[in-house]
């Protein structure tokens, strides 16, 4: 092994290495960058309000951005005071009264206002400062700098720190831009100076939006050159996707991402010489074990494992830079099979009760019209089945079939005369933990592969309980992948060739019992259009958590409505609403046993004791 390895260092590595640099100039730091244009989302001399804190009694709440700061003093930046006249053009609030020998820290709070955060691509905080500080958006931290690990009301800077009053010290905040809203926004500093006896105190923010050329990036475009999503050897693992450089310079790829039809982030210390490909493939060895280029001993540059496949249907990939920006992307159509197309898989029972014997995966032909041929097709990972030779070897539109573990024990909890066209072959099961799926046709290209789990998010109702899980809304072909496209199945023991599912029958604007409840609402949360005694109002509540106060919502929707989406905003003013799950930690999930679940979900941050919460559920049609 040692030998092996001392033989790729000489034989390889070291003449490629010496090969790309004598043939390209790679540079010590990334250029040919696109241009920002950078706008003040706030300016210097922007109204404020402060306050010197005399005790801890707002510290866990004062940088949220729906903290009531109505008692605090109105001012303008920049914040601080000076015994001499250096600090004096800049500021706009003295505070040398209420600081100056008494008080290390000040808490102040800007408003500023962003019509569309998503055409900023990237952003920076500036500062003129004196000495040290934490700023946050909209109560996450965004930069720091002087400042203790945890600061407090009493907090002193960690150095000293002296501001030139004509330029500003300037921090990327890029990987921030997520907390951005569209309305209001609000900039909180923690300025600290050095020492109760210091002398002067300033803090002069300012934050600006950066907005690149039309690809969103602010590197060297990189451009997708080839897609081969279906082989001729019919191996998957031989797929690969061109990334290309036609660039004049060498472009460090490092940690970049692409997203989309697979997830892959490119290993630390890849660049792309100027003029070359970057191949990115599922597996190395598989690439260079291609009998048509591109292939190995061709000197092609490969990094792998790229997780997932490339799909026959067709999809988009997208290029993500190191900051979190779309640098490019590109969507290619697919040449799908009638059994790629239409072939989903709909439902599993993975751990049924009492033994674990009784497992199924059902499978089900969604086409209108397109009966498909199961010859050939089989099962390559998770479990082993081919259905070529099975009891079912065709499927016609709306068709379900089925596949066992044991026929024996199936049949004593579901009955005999179900569509089961065998039982899994060399002994394989279904994990209980999750595990991957993979359902390939007859050319050994696959059908659908994806990874299920028994944790959340996906239904954990299904571990241990002995309900299965089922796709969601079948005839839209959903991403199986995804976690929230699949549910429960109502009852323990699922339905195995037939489905529990509700579909909206009728309008969806209707109002017929006139409650004020559109049909689409009642449908999702469970009451009926034609009845408006009845009702399941949501709930809001505070409860307290390890001593922590916190606002919850409580709320019962239709699990089984397989046709809609629903999900939870919440606001403080009525007027700017959010849902983004990141705010959000689930407490309860509870099934009723007739299709309705009832969730009890908190806000991730404590509550304000003397602010407004407010919620909502949002329904749409999927």
């Amino acid at each position: 092994m040692a030998e092996g390895v001392q033989r790729l260092r000489d034989e390889f590595l070291a003449p490629r290495r010496a090969f790309i640099y004598s043939q390209n100039i790679i540079p010590d730091a990334q250029t040919g960058q696109l241009s920002l244009v950078y706008t003040p989302l706030l300016s210097a001399g922007a109204p404020l309000t402060h306050l010197v804190p005399s005790d801890d009694s707002v510290d866990n709440a004062w940088m949220n951005s729906d903290f009531d700061d109505t008692n605090w003093l109105t001012g303008t930046t920049g914040v601080g005071f000076d015994s001499s006249i250096k600090y004096d053009p800049l500021i706009g609030t003295d505070t040398e009264a209420t600081m100056r020998g008494t008080h290390s820290s000040v808490y102040m709070r800007c408003e500023f206002e962003v019509a569309d955060p998503s055409i900023f691509q990237a952003m920076e905080l500036r500062m003129k400062y004196d000495d040290g500080f934490v700023v946050y958006l909209n109560g996450t931290k965004i930069a720091a700098e002087k400042a203790p690990a945890s600061p407090s009301w009493n907090s002193i800077a960690t150095a000293g720190y002296e501001a030139d009053p004509l330029e500003y010290d300037t921090w990327n905040v890029s990987a921030s831009l997520g907390e951005l809203r569209p309305g209001t926004n609000v900039l909180a500093i923690h300025g600290m100076n050095r020492s109760l006896g210091s002398s002067d105190l300033i803090f002069m923010p300012e934050l600006h939006g950066g907005i690149a050329d039309s690809n969103g990036s602010i590197e060297p475009l990189i451009e997708f050159g080839a897609i081969e999503f279906n082989p001729v050897s019919a191996n998957q693992d031989e797929e690969y996707i061109e990334l290309v450089n036609n660039n004049g310079i060498a472009v460090d790829v490092s940690n970049w991402k692409v997203e989309g039809g697979v997830e892959f982030e490119i290993p630390a210390g890849t660049v792309i010489p100027a003029g070359w490909t970057l191949y990115l493939s599922p597996d190395a060895k598989s690439f260079r074990s291609r009998t048509t280029g591109p292939t190995g001993n061709q000197g092609n540059f490969v990094v792998s494992p790229y997780k997932g496949h490339l799909s026959n249907l067709g999809e988009t990939l997208t290029l993500i830079d190191q900051h979190g920006m779309k640098n490019n992307f590109t969507s290619y159509v697919g040449n799908p099979t009638d059994q790629q197309e239409h072939l989903i898989i709909s439902e599993i029972m993975y751990h049924p009760e009492p033994d674990g014997l009784a497992e199924y995966i059902e499978l089900m032909n969604v086409s209108d019209s397109v009966t498909l041929d199961l010859a050939g097709v089989k099962f390559t990972n998770g479990i082993d089945f081919d259905f070529t030779g099975s009891s079912v070897t065709s499927l016609a539109p709306g068709e379900r079939v089925l596949v066992v573990r044991d026929l024996a024990a199936f049949e004593l909890a579901y009955g005999e005369g179900l569509p089961v066209a065998g039982v899994f072959e060399n002994s394989t099961s279904l994990s209980n933990a999750g595990e991957k799926l993979k359902l390939e046709d007859s050319s050994n290209s696959t059908i659908k592969e994806f990874s299920y789990n028994d944790k959340l998010p996906w239904p954990v109702a299904a571990d241990t309980l002995g309900y299965s899980i089922v796709l969601r809304a079948p005839g839209q072909n959903l991403d199986p992948s995804e976690p929230t496209h699949w549910r429960a199945s109502v009852a323990p023991g699922g339905t195995p060739g037939s489905s529990d599912g509700t579909l909206l029958a009728g309008n969806p604007t209707d109002d017929l019992d006139g409650d004020g409840l559109n049909a689409l609402l009642e449908h999702a949360l469970g009451s009926s259009d034609n009845d408006a005694t009845q009702s399941g109002p949501p709930s809001a509540s505070r409860i307290i958590i390890d001593g922590i106060l916190y606002d919850s919502f409580t709320y019962t929707v239709r699990e089984v409505a397989d046709d809609v989406r629903t999900s939870v905003e919440t606001t403080t003013d009525l007027q700017n609403w959010s849902n983004n799950p990141d705010d959000f930690v689930d407490l309860i999930v509870t099934s009723n046993g007739d299709g309705m679940v009832t969730r009890t979900i908190r806000l991730a941050k404590p509550a304000l004791v003397d602010g407004k919460r407010f919620f909502r559920v949002k329904v749409e049609l999927r």
